[in-house]
């Protein structure tokens, strides 16, 4: 039996491509989000507060140089955003993980809450 069953996925590997899976940086994957939220928003008027705050944080994200005070800014806009009435999925958890690798890769001492929100250490806030 084991066998037949293991022909079977060897057939079924053989028959399928896998595509290749190629990383993209925080940034990226932010405007991926923004664009995500911003497509279902026809269908549920929760996404749009996530939509506001992807567009303000991206513009801020997307700078060549990201100073302390961007960053600063960029979880400020993500926590007011947090503290309202929005769809809060997978999608905004997603964007949540991509501003804290921002912050670890800038060396922004920060924690993530039990509410979601991202705390910054005192020095920096």
């Amino acid at each position: 039996m084991f066998n037949k069953i293991k022909k079977y996925f060897q057939k079924q590997s053989q028959e399928y491509e896998i595509p290749e899976i190629r990383e993209v940086s925080p940034v990226e994957r932010m405007k991926q989000l923004e664009q995500y939220f911003q497509r279902h928003i026809a269908s549920n008027a929760s996404f749009e507060p996530e939509f506001e705050a992807a567009r303000q944080i991206n513009h801020l994200a997307g700078q060549k140089e990201l100073s302390d005070s961007d960053m600063i800014e960029m979880v400020k806009i993500y926590n007011e955003t947090n503290a309202m009435p929005h769809y809060n999925g997978s999608g905004w958890l997603d964007f949540r993980m991509q501003i804290l690798t921002i912050l670890r890769k800038n060396g922004l001492p920060h924690q993530t809450l039990p509410n979601g929100d991202i705390n910054l250490s005192n020095e920096n806030v």
